[in-house]
């Protein structure tokens, strides 16, 4: 070999890598304008420059594409717009079906991950990818994170440090999305297999890197690096925050919102809008409302807007100057014929709605509330109940058992909770189950 030849080949090499590998980084995206800026310039801010950039955005909001859009000019940064409606989102894990649209377009020989709540530490591609070039039998690595739980001003109220320490035949749930890189030829290898990359099936929205993960092991462990890589946050709006304990599908009653401020109520299984006059008319409390992830909140499909003309879903309704109190239910004005009877169902007369005795006589008369319990007694909606240490919400006259993280979730008060004796609870039919799972390994 002549001289000019190995000083070529030796100025494609640095600190053990080869300049001529290309590191296809995946960025996920979804409208975290605040954020994402951060997470793109920590990829140009890496010591090594051997590297592809695909910001795999899902649609998002005005602000956070035009901030992406500012990176655009860098010929290594590349940009995918999935244009998905909103009514579709819920039908696939999203961030997995543009992750396998990102490996299939990219040409890099290692594959790593990136989400736009997370930042990589300067030195992240150059480290692992050196591992890799220096070890060819090994195919996928891992190293530790730095997760920094925030508020919504993006105060530090908790900290925790992961660490890679252990090779890893089963990396499932033990592993973040964002710590590992692994060879092309392996994710071929799962392709070929399993006839796509990741599994976008949405009984994955949780956690569907440990899905992959799980192919993944099937060909080759997870190798440690030692060292923190990156910094993850954990802000009140990322989506395993948002999903964890929420129920498919959600009780009638709860007040939601998904990421943008629109607020909605599930009222026979649609989702009402409710304005900001229509939410003060009808003594809504803001500490109410649960934050879900847009593509739960989206599953639902919208019905009309709360309004007078069409009244929300179990308001507590006052005779106007008159002390009598009436329950809204089924289209229908049940009567509460005492405090006894408010306090028993732990109705607060404090929001109860005044209406004219004129617009309440309009509305047709159900049965009234009782505070005994028995097969005489149509339950009211959106109520707990508890018997042999387990929750209960009525709902449609039947009793559904919901797990308590889920009550909570939901902003029930779980100390509300009504007790049952065994006569009670065995006069109503047992309805499904609220309850929140996600796929161990």
């Amino acid at each position: 070999m002549s001289m000019v030849s190995l000083l070529f080949l030796l100025s494609r090499v640095k600190g053990g890598i080869d300049l001529s590998d290309v590191i296809t980084v995946i960025l996920t995206s979804y409208n975290k304008p605040d954020l994402v800026e951060k997470s793109i310039q920590s990829v140009i801010n890496q010591t090594i420059s051997n590297w592809e950039l695909w910001l795999m955005d899902d649609h998002s909001n005005k602000e956070t594409q035009n901030i992406i859009k500012t990176y655009l000019n860098d010929k290594r940064i590349n940009f995918f717009n999935s244009n998905i409606k909103n009514e579709d989102r819920y039908k696939k894990t999203r961030y997995a079906t543009l992750i396998n649209k990102a490996i299939s377009l990219s040409k890099g020989k290692y594959i790593t991950y990136l989400t736009d709540d997370t930042t990589y530490r300067s030195n992240r591609l150059k480290v692992m990818a050196e591992y890799l070039n220096q070890n060819p039998s090994h195919h996928i690595v891992y190293g530790g994170q730095l997760l920094q739980y925030v508020d919504e001003s993006f105060n530090i109220f908790y900290e925790s440090e992961s660490k890679a320490k252990e090779i890893l035949s089963n990396a499932s749930n033990k592993v973040d999305h964002c710590s590992v890189m692994h060879t092309r030829e392996i994710a071929e290898k799962v392709y070929s297999t399993y006839e796509s990359y990741w599994n976008d099936d949405p009984i994955f929205w949780h956690n569907a890197d440990a899905e992959f993960w799980n192919r993944l092991t099937d060909f080759a462990p997870f190798y440690p690096v030692d060292g923190s890589f990156e910094v993850a946050l954990k802000t009140p709006s990322s989506f395993q925050v948002l999903n964890k304990d929420v129920p498919d599908p959600l009780p009638n009653g709860v007040l939601v919102r998904g990421l943008s401020q629109d607020i909605y109520l599930i009222d026979n299984q649609k989702k009402r809008l409710i304005t900001a006059k229509w939410f003060h008319y009808f003594k809504y409390q803001p500490s109410k409302i649960v934050q879900i992830p847009d593509p739960l909140l989206y599953k639902y499909e919208t019905g009309k807007s709360v309004n007078m003309s069409d009244l929300p879903y179990q308001i507590l309704m006052k005779k106007d100057g008159v002390e009598q109190y009436f329950l809204y239910q089924n289209n229908q004005k049940r009567k509460i014929p005492n405090r006894e009877v408010l306090q028993f169902f732990s109705l607060n007369q404090m929001l109860a709605v005044e209406l004219s005795p004129t617009f309440i006589s309009s509305i047709s008369s159900g049965s009234p509330l009782s505070s005994k319990i028995n097969q005489l007694q149509f339950l009211p909606d959106g109520r707990l109940f508890s018997y042999k240490d387990e929750l209960y919400l009525s709902q449609n006259n039947h009793l559904h058992n919901i797990d308590v993280n889920v009550a909570l979730k939901l902003k029930f008060n779980i100390r509300e909770a009504i007790k049952l004796n065994a006569e009670e609870f065995g006069s109503y039919q047992l309805g499904n189950s609220f309850i929140w799972t996600f796929k161990t390994y």
